[in-house]
């Protein structure tokens, strides 16, 4: 998974995996 950043639906994950991708 991490075609799409859904934060309404990854939630908190989706910003774990922002700041890994930076």
């Amino acid at each position: 998974h991490g075609d799409r950043f859904i934060p309404s639906r990854a939630g908190a994950n989706w910003s774990i995996n922002f700041h890994r991708i930076n």
